[in-house]
């Protein structure tokens, strides 16, 4: 259930999937402080794919998050939920504390791994130069970040290649029909959600490291995520993530990320 109906919140959605959905940038703008959006539609989209799917969620509706312009402030509702060190400073309830017990939900329930999707949002205008660089044969609606990259710095890996290509094929749905999804290419490293820093590492090394617990991090382009398009992008990213929950986690032994 969520801890407060109102908007600007917290939002913490009990499932029954070996999956997990984190919306950190969810904050969805406050007029009368003049403070704008951050990923917009990702937190009603990570409620309706819990509420469809039955995939556990923890969504960040109330935290700004912070830039060049702002430090931490928990009064002024400034922290960046994405950023290990701020939630681990001024969040552990009940934003990091409900990712770690939901997790040891899962895998109380039986399951041998389970998998954590940071769901982030996009401008079509990234997506475009994102595209022009990278040379890609088709526009994708998704990139998928598990860690990769390049020196300097490196593979910082979250999930197995494996699961992320079979996420692909899922979210391609029948003959095309879903969404068009990539692995993120390492000149991106923002979009990789390789940093030591960023939330999609908590769980592969340092106190809260956890083998069995495979992590990405999901950039989708806002055309995706604008009103008119928004229920079929749960449509199929639910679908996709289902069948890889039902196929290729449930009650599974635990999986070993490749440290490197």
């Amino acid at each position: 259930m969520c801890l407060n109906s109102l908007k600007r919140d917290i939002c913490c959605i009990e499932g029954t999937k070996a999956v997990i959905l984190v919306a950190p940038h969810a904050f969805d703008g406050d007029i009368d402080r003049g403070i704008g959006k951050d990923d917009e539609n990702t937190g009603t989209l990570a409620r309706e794919l819990a509420g469809r799917y039955g995939f556990y969620a923890v969504v960040n509706e109330r935290y700004k998050r912070t830039g060049h312009r702002h430090e931490p402030d928990m009064e002024a509702g400034f922290i960046d939920c994405n950023r290990i060190d701020q939630v681990t400073s001024f969040l552990r309830e009940p934003f990091l504390s409900r990712i770690v017990s939901f997790k040891e939900a899962i895998l109380h329930a039986g399951n041998g791994r389970l998998l954590i999707v940071h769901i982030h949002g996009a401008h079509d205008r990234s997506f475009d130069a994102y595209q022009t660089k990278v040379q890609c044969p088709k526009a994708p609606g998704i990139l998928i970040g598990y860690g990769q990259g390049e020196v300097p710095g490196g593979n910082r890996f979250t999930a197995a290649e494996t699961l992320v290509d079979l996420l692909i094929i899922h979210l391609s749905g029948q003959n095309g029909s879903g969404i068009p999804a990539v692995k993120t290419h390492p000149a991106y490293p923002n979009y990789c959600g390789r940093n030591p820093n960023n939330l999609n590492q908590l769980f592969r090394d340092g106190p809260y490291r956890d083998p069995r617990v495979q992590s990405i991090q999901i950039e989708i382009k806002k055309a995706y995520r604008r009103p008119a398009h928004l229920t079929q992008t749960v449509l199929a990213l639910g679908a996709a993530l289902s069948k890889l929950a039902d196929d290729h986690l449930a009650r599974q032994a635990p999986h070993t990320v490749h440290v490197v």
